[in-house]
């Protein structure tokens, strides 16, 4: 008869093991953030895909798009750009779709995966090298911000959360934390305009000039 206890042990063991590939096959579970109701923020953002699902899904950006992507930032991660339209590079006469990927290495390791449509960029997951979300953004074909903006501390905390409409406005509350996980900032906004905690405009406040594809 085997030892009960051995096989206890056995089992806790392969329940360690697994955890981390259990994680990266789970949809990320993103808490509704302190203060705030889950009709305030969970309704307006998208299901995030995991890591390993894109990981399976994209096709490395150098291999499958002309030109691979936009380049560099000043910190040496893949840029958020849409300022190129991006064709297949099997068929460079078909505009590019789907899922790329591509990896940084400054200032940490971590994974871009970008969804393109008719070549334009139009979503951007971000990962750092412990598997945790780091962003989640979404653009309009002009390049302009859409819909919902989501940005994580490295051990999972929220530290933004923002809205905006198809004008590319700021809409609805908008969030910012710090990294002990307090408000750093709060803010309504009604199709760019800052309301106040009445709900009312403040005065002076004025929606942004639309934003675009510029130079690249």
């Amino acid at each position: 008869m085997p030892d009960p206890n051995h096989t206890l042990w056995l089992r806790c063991l392969t329940a360690v093991l697994m955890l981390p590939l259990s994680t990266l096959a789970q949809p990320f579970a993103i808490p509704t953030p302190a203060g705030t109701t889950p009709s305030e923020f969970g309704h307006r953002h998208p299901i995030m895909p995991t890591w390993a699902e894109l990981n399976d899904m994209a096709l490395d950006a150098e291999d499958a798009m002309l030109p691979p992507h936009g380049g560099l930032d000043e910190r040496g991660r893949p840029a958020w750009t849409h300022q190129v339209r991006r064709r297949s590079a099997s068929d460079p006469t078909q505009w590019f779709n789907g899922w790329v990927k591509l990896y940084y290495t400054f200032p940490n390791q971590g994974w871009r995966f970008q969804r393109f449509e008719s070549g334009w960029l139009r979503e951007q997951v971000g990962f750092y090298a412990n598997g945790m979300p780091e962003q989640h953004f979404h653009r309009s074909a002009e390049g302009r911000n859409v819909g919902s903006q989501r940005m994580w501390f490295e051990d999972g905390r929220p530290y933004l959360d923002q809205f905006h409409d198809q004008e590319g406005q700021l809409h609805g509350w908008q969030r910012r934390w710090t990294t002990e996980g307090q408000w750093d900032w709060s803010a309504q906004y009604d199709h760019g305009i800052e309301l106040d905690a009445q709900g009312r405009p403040v005065p002076g406040s004025k929606q942004n000039p639309p934003s675009g594809a510029g130079g690249c």
